[in-house]
Parts: C-alpha cells; structure tokens; sequence
C-alpha cells in the first residue's frame, strides 16, 4: 500500500471503530433509537472481519492494540443489539399476554417506554387491546402511553379493542382521550 494512503485509511478505521464503539455502549444501555439498530449491526459486522485483516496483514504500526480494540467493538455492537431485541420482544410479550408485573418491571428498568413500537408499527397500547388485557392497558395508561398513535395501518388502540370486540377496554380508552 503506498505511504500516502496510509493515514488517510487509518483515520478511517478509527473513524469506523469510534462509531462502532459509540453505537455499541449505547445499545448495551438499551438507549439507542429503533431506526439505528440496523446501523450499528451493519458497522459491527464490519469491525469484527476489519480487525482480523488488519492482523494477518499486520503491516501498520500499532495494530497490536487496533485489531483487538476493532473486534471487541464489533463483538460488543452485536451483543448489545441481541440484548436491545431481546428486552423489545420481552415488552411486546408481555403486553400480548397480559403479564403486566413483567411489563412494568421492565419499563421500571428504564429499557423502553410505553410507546415503544415493534417492526408493525403497533404499540404496546395496542397490542394489550388486541389481546384484552385490561390490566396492561390500565397500566399503560397510567404510564403516560399515546392513545391515538395510528400504526401503517391508520388503526389505534382503541380501533383495535374495537375490531375485537373488547367493549371495556374500548370504554376505558374514550375516557382516556382516545379517538378513532
């Protein structure tokens, strides 16, 4: 590889490593927005075969502490995106099937709100009045959760307890300030 190119392809693997390191602390905190999980998977997966290059090739200075530093980050951006769907799924099960204790624990965690969406677009809202969790729904409620988000769909909570025929959730969401 020619000199000249050298830091300019440096400076770019930092740039990378920085990012990915950025994004992965931020998603093992859970804080990390929905729309950049798939950013920070993409740049993890690019560390971990970066760093192992970088050590067969072994030709710039240095690299003996930036390929293990490389292939941590990248190790850590993908665990840290397993940890952040599992606790998004975690939410998304319990407000389906009413365990509302878990749901609480979990949002006391600090890991999600009471908006959080799943890749449908639906709510949490919306999925406890799909099911009839009447529980759930009070506890989101009182929570803060938006009652009129529309999903792709156009349908809010209270459509969806609606469709399903669940008059008392439907009730306790009119009275909460919910529209169709």
């Amino acid at each position: 590889m020619p000199t000249s190119l050298q830091p300019q392809v440096r400076q770019r693997v930092r740039i990378l490593v920085g990012l990915s390191a950025l994004l992965s602390v931020w998603a093992l905190f859970q804080a990390i927005p929905l729309a950049l999980l798939p950013v920070l998977s993409l740049v993890s997966l690019l560390c971990i075969p970066l760093s192992l290059v970088i050590g067969v090739i072994r030709k710039w200075q240095r690299c003996a502490v930036l390929t293990p530093l490389m292939f941590l980050t990248g190790v850590c951006g993908l665990v840290g995106c397993m940890f952040w769907e599992m606790d998004y799924e975690s939410l998304n099960k319990a407000a389906s099937h009413g365990n509302t204790q878990w749901m609480a624990q979990l949002l006391d965690n600090g890991h999600s709100g009471p908006d959080i969406v799943d890749s449908h677009g639906s709510s949490l809202l919306m999925r406890a009045a799909q099911s009839g969790n009447l529980d759930t729904v009070v506890e989101l409620l009182r929570r803060g959760a938006r009652t009129n988000y529309r999903d792709g769909d156009g349908d809010t909570a209270l459509t969806v307890a609606e469709r399903y025929r669940h008059q008392e959730i439907a009730r306790l969401l009119r009275k909460a300030g919910a529209r169709r």
